[in-house]
């Protein structure tokens, strides 16, 4: 049975080792750039030129259609691959949300997709969209054509039917609270933050933070509340690789 001390000798004798061969590498690529350097040059950045771009942004006209809901879409067909990306847009965020309610917005949405619906958990839901190879949240889908109705079944059951488990937003305050007593501890995060304030000014709205009393008083209604409000401000966006038919669309709501 080998001793300590043989295995510090031996780990010490392998450093040793790996340190004249990292040192030996860099010397020969020291060599090799120096002999290189003096006959190679590559042309200097002013010497490059480039055609003259042309693109004129089409118009929002040719992709915009109302559903017989209200509902506004906005379409782009994109046929390279069979995959369908969506995405819905909520008037809603700090410049709409009180003081005493700053992050309700977000907190919504979280809750939406995390809690599930009142026919499936939240865990259920992930676990089905992980085999179809898509995703899904309050306000986005991503999925292969293939599954295009079922994946859009589930979204719009979790927009139309969520749950607002009590536990999800128990674990949503603690983590946000705990966000905020380590908020100072980044010096990143305290820089941009900083850096925002300057650009736009401490009482912008977009300056706008969560304190430990605002995420204690966030409750189930809250959010209930503002899914209610921002209903009648939705709009939709989808880019897909198949024709979209508007029969299919109409029961999005």
């Amino acid at each position: 049975m080998m001793s300590f001390e043989t295995v510090r000798n031996g780990e010490k004798t392998m450093l040793r080792r790996l340190a004249s061969l990292s040192l030996a590498l860099v010397v020969a690529v020291g060599a090799i750039s120096a002999c290189d350097g003096g006959s190679q040059s590559g042309p200097r950045p002013e010497d490059f030129t480039y055609e003259p771009l042309d693109f004129t942004p089409p118009s929002p006209d040719g992709f915009r259609t109302e559903l017989s809901n209200g509902l506004i879409v906005y379409i782009a067909e994109d046929h390279e691959i069979p995959w369908v990306d969506a995405s819905l847009m909520v008037r809603t965020g700090p410049f709409l949300e009180p003081d005493t309610k700053i992050g309700v917005a977000s907190l919504t949405s979280r809750i939406m997709r995390e809690g599930g619906t009142t026919s499936m958990t939240g865990e259920e839901i992930t676990e089905r969209m992980d085999f179809l190879a898509g995703s899904v949240s309050a306000t986005s889908l991503s999925i292969h054509t293939r599954y295009l109705d079922e994946a859009m079944g589930i979204w719009m059951d979790i927009l139309n039917n969520p749950a607002f488990p009590a536990d999800k937003l128990r674990r949503n305050k603690e983590s946000a609270l705990v966000a905020y007593e380590n908020r100072n501890k980044n010096v990143s995060t305290v820089g941009r933050r900083a850096f925002s304030e300057l650009v736009y000014g401490e009482d912008s709205p977009i300056n706008a933070e969560q304190t430990e009393g605002i995420i204690t008083m966030l409750k189930e209604d809250d959010s209930n509340e503002q899914l209610v409000e921002r209903v009648d401000s939705l709009w939709q966006s989808l880019a897909k690789d198949l024709e979209f038919q508007l029969d299919r669309s109409d029961h999005l709501t």
